[in-house]
């Protein structure tokens, strides 16, 4: 039993590793490691959305196995269990300070999320008011096994319905220069660019935040 175990466990870390290979995440590994001896940096581009220019997206596969809806208690604790990084507590806290969490479900299988806060953006080094008509999208995240067929642009799309319903026609985001697969996946979105910021931490005590570009 204990060779096969290894043996899954080598599976895993390959498929893993292959992953962040595949989806061009290299650079986030590289920035996690120096992370963790006290030194974080990070790149980032904060962009615009007007929810009511996005064009609906293809998804792969057939799209009536899939169904868009606001994640409850019983979701958050399904999700915040089993995804590295995350924590139910820090779900179920999210949700009762008035963020609204949406996800993509295949066949009553959660396989995509994204949070919204319509109080302020929250990015650590981003933070700024929102307007009633505003909200900031934030923790978008694909499952492993399903990433690849479009979900991430399919999602946000029927989350911006959604908003649209609430009286929100503007949104905010964050994406993290490096991360290929989110620059692509915002793309299909025709987002407006605002401002490219190098933010750097050493320590967890010093902090600098460097704006390189202003997008007209």
């Amino acid at each position: 039993m204990h060779t096969n175990s290894s043996k899954n466990f080598k599976i895993g870390l390959l498929q893993k590793i292959h992953n962040k290979i595949r989806f061009n995440l290299i650079f986030q590994v590289i920035r996690n490691c120096l992370a963790s001896i006290g030194f974080d940096f990070i790149p980032y581009i904060l962009f615009q959305e007007n929810i009511n220019e996005t064009k609906f997206p293809v998804i792969k596969g057939n799209i009536s196995d899939y169904k868009v809806e606001c994640l409850d208690e019983a979701d958050l604790k399904i999700i915040g269990s089993n995804i590295r990084g995350y924590s139910v507590e820090g779900f179920l806290s999210s949700l009762k300070n008035g963020k609204k969490c949406i996800g993509v479900k295949y066949k009553e299988e959660i396989v995509a999320f994204v949070w919204f806060d319509f109080d302020e953006c929250n990015f650590k080094s981003e933070r700024f008011k929102l307007k009633k008509n505003e909200a900031y999208s934030y923790s978008l995240y694909t499952m492993e096994h399903f990433r690849g067929r479009n979900i991430a642009p399919y999602l946000k799309y029927r989350s911006y319905k959604i908003l649209k319903k609430m009286g929100i026609d503007m949104c905010y985001s964050i994406s993290e220069y490096f991360n290929s697969s989110s620059l692509k996946y915002r793309k299909k979105l025709n987002p407006k660019k605002l401002k490219f910021v190098l933010y750097i931490r050493l320590f967890k005590k010093l902090e600098w935040k460097i704006t390189l570009k202003l997008y007209k």
